[in-house]
């Protein structure tokens, strides 16, 4: 699962839309990089429980996959899907996700009597595709490529300002002591 509040709440069907595809990528590099597929999509809004000034509303929407994949494209075309189907205008949203279910080992997949050579080489493709944008993420940076370009300054970007020191998970941030 990946989700996370947004900085602001927001109605923007945009900015939702934007976050919704960062979270379902985020997913799938993970289920990658344990060797997984996903056989289906969960897509949920919330808005803030605690607004009792606001209307209410706290959908999602479970979708299966065509078939069991790892393919950023077809995860995010499904999460869009899905978020066209729950989004409602009229409510400010505080917070939007992507769970991806039902996974299978990616060695461990069942055959189906339907897939035909061309799909078996169009998965092939969709492996080798995705396997180059994950190298050049990890070797560029995270985020170098990815599907969408978000906008600057959405509500659901991540706002660090407030974040306490993180000495015991990053080398480069422990405090460095110099003697004079």
């Amino acid at each position: 699962m990946t989700r996370r509040s947004f900085v602001k709440l927001t109605e923007n069907i945009n900015e939702i839309r934007e976050a919704i595809r960062q979270h379902g990528q985020r997913g799938a590099e993970k289920l990658r990089r344990q060797n997984g597929l996903a056989k289906a999509v969960l897509v949920f809004l919330k808005t803030n429980p605690f607004r009792q000034d606001l209307h209410q509303y706290s959908p999602s929407l479970l979708l299966e996959l065509p078939r069991p994949t790892a393919d950023s494209r077809e995860i995010l075309h499904t999460a869009g899907y899905a978020l066209e189907r729950i989004y409602r205008k009229g409510y400010l949203y505080q917070k939007g996700g992507v769970m991806l279910l039902d996974l299978i080992d990616a060695d461990r997949q069942q055959l189906s009597l339907l897939d035909t050579p061309q799909s078996d080489a169009e998965q092939q493709r969709s492996a080798k595709l995705m396997s180059a944008m994950d190298a050049l993420n990890q070797r560029m940076g995270r985020d170098t490529v990815k599907l969408g370009m978000p906008s600057p300054g959405a509500a659901w970007h991540l706002r660090c300002a407030h974040r306490s020191a993180r000495w015991t998970t990053r080398w480069d941030e422990l405090p460095t002591l110099y003697a004079g």
